[in-house]
């Protein structure tokens, strides 16, 4: 009969040292996981803020640039303005939640406008009709303020329309 030797060393984990791996792993694995969702919610809210504060300056572009190129600016309510110019009118319509741009188009941008004040001046020296919109970006108050110049023929105008 043949002898089996006694002194077999088989190399082995124990099953200690596979239970210990495995909460190490699984430890690293969490950490990693949350690591992973504070990133992505971070990013989330980044992209949103972004998106917040485009909307708001493409929002702000066009306003100045239609009170600059309007001809004639009225108040409507406390609610909106009405811009006429040559050839066409637009109305910036201010709703609890968004704004709306009605032109030949809608555009709706996502600022809330807390309060509007247009402001033309009465006396013949000054030469400026202003526009100052209030809104919250952010969690924080802005203020936007346009202003167009008036020129002298209309300046004149007024002034002999208010004469008479």
């Amino acid at each position: 009969m043949l002898m089996q030797n006694s002194n077999y060393n088989t190399r082995a984990f124990t099953v200690l040292e596979a239970v210990v791996t495995l909460a190490v792993s699984a430890i690293v694995i969490a950490l990693v996981y949350q690591i992973y969702v504070t990133l992505s919610m971070q990013f989330r809210n980044y992209e949103r803020d972004q998106m917040q504060v485009f909307q708001f300056q493409q929002f702000q572009q066009l306003v100045a640039e239609d009170v600059k190129s309007s001809s004639k600016i009225e108040s409507v309510d406390e609610d909106g303005l009405l811009l006429h110019f040559v050839d066409s009118e637009i109305e910036y319509a201010f709703a609890k939640a968004y704004t709306i741009r009605i032109s030949k188009t809608r555009d709706t941008f996502p600022v809330v406008i807390t309060n509007a004040i247009w402001t033309r001046s009465t006396k013949s020296y000054e030469n400026f009709e202003s526009l100052h919109l209030e809104t919250n970006l952010l969690g924080n108050n802005f203020s936007i303020f346009e202003e167009k110049q008036i020129d002298l023929a209309t300046r004149i105008n007024n002034r002999f329309i208010n004469e008479y």
